[in-house]
């Protein structure tokens, strides 16, 4: 079964990453596996943080928020009516 899972294999590992709907998922087969996982998650979250730093000082970033807000909104007048 698929599950609408894309997959792909880590070269630098034998770990496979698959990513569902934004979620980042990894399979642990043993304890070395964690080793291997630690450097990664570091990694992943200084790239999140740089790209978050440079969107929330652009333009862009200012649309993205003011849409999201915009959402929410319709989003509880959905819920109450």
């Amino acid at each position: 079964m698929n599950f609408g899972l894309a997959s792909c294999d880590a070269p630098a590992a034998e770990d496979v990453l698959t990513m569902m709907a934004g979620s980042l998922g990894i399979f642990v087969t043993n304890v070395s596996d964690l080793d291997d996982l630690l450097p990664v998650l570091c990694a992943y979250q200084i790239e999140w943080n740089k790209m978050h730093q440079r969107l929330s000082r652009s333009e862009l970033g200012a649309e993205l928020a003011a849409a999201e807000s915009r959402h929410r909104k319709l989003a509880i007048l959905y819920v109450k009516s």
